[in-house]
């Protein structure tokens, strides 16, 4: 079985010994290149995870390969069957991508992955937007350090995969990086030692 759902149960009696014996299926695997949108030049470093239909909602990943310095990337994946592709550059200079050139999970072209194959999925991203504020006390105008910055799907809870933050430092600032051109909503966090809102 490839999940904890479906597989077959055992018994085991006190004293007892029970023989189980199990195979494995040849390795199922996805690979690709992972370069940039304009230029085509590879993306050293960027990575892709196998993630559910669902996209990263469950938090649940599949397996997990990043590119090397020509762009290619090669993944072994825990399971068969229909997947997504997220493609994420972990510098934030580029915006996250999902197999299918799509910005959004349920956009998303889904690839199916089979064992003892490599399954193809390459992504083009485009250069990520960057989205960067400064946080003062509404008393005495000055920086607030240590708030931190998460990013939204429009106004939603759905947390933005593929994103990079920097909290704020002693003058305020933060900055979201790797963001992709749709609507967000942002939610700004205060330390809990601060004593804000």
């Amino acid at each position: 079985a490839s999940s904890h759902a479906t597989a077959s149960t055992i018994e085991v009696a006190a004293g007892g010994t029970v023989r189980v014996d199990d195979h494995f299926k040849p390795a199922a695997k996805v690979a690709g290149r992972v370069t940039e949108a304009k230029t085509r030049r590879p993306v050293s470093g960027s990575c892709a995870t196998l993630l559910p239909l669902t996209g990263t909602d469950t938090g649940e990943e599949f397996g997990s390969g990043c590119a090397d310095e020509t762009g290619a990337y090669e993944l072994t994946a825990s399971a068969e069957g229909p997947f997504l592709v997220l493609f994420t550059d972990p510098s934030g200079r580029f915006a996250p991508e999902y197999s299918g050139g799509a910005t959004t999970a349920a956009k998303a072209k889904a690839v199916t992955v089979v064992a003892g194959r490599t399954t193809t999925a390459s992504a083009a991203l485009d250069v990520g937007a960057v989205l960067t504020g400064r946080v003062i006390d509404s008393a005495t105008a000055t920086g607030i350090a240590d708030v931190c910055p998460s990013a939204h799907t429009a106004r939603t809870w759905d947390w933005l995969p593929g994103t990079v933050t920097r909290c704020s430092g002693e003058d305020g600032t933060y900055r979201i990086g790797g963001l992709t051109a749709d609507p967000v909503s942002m939610l700004l966090t205060p330390g809990w030692q601060s004593g804000l809102a």
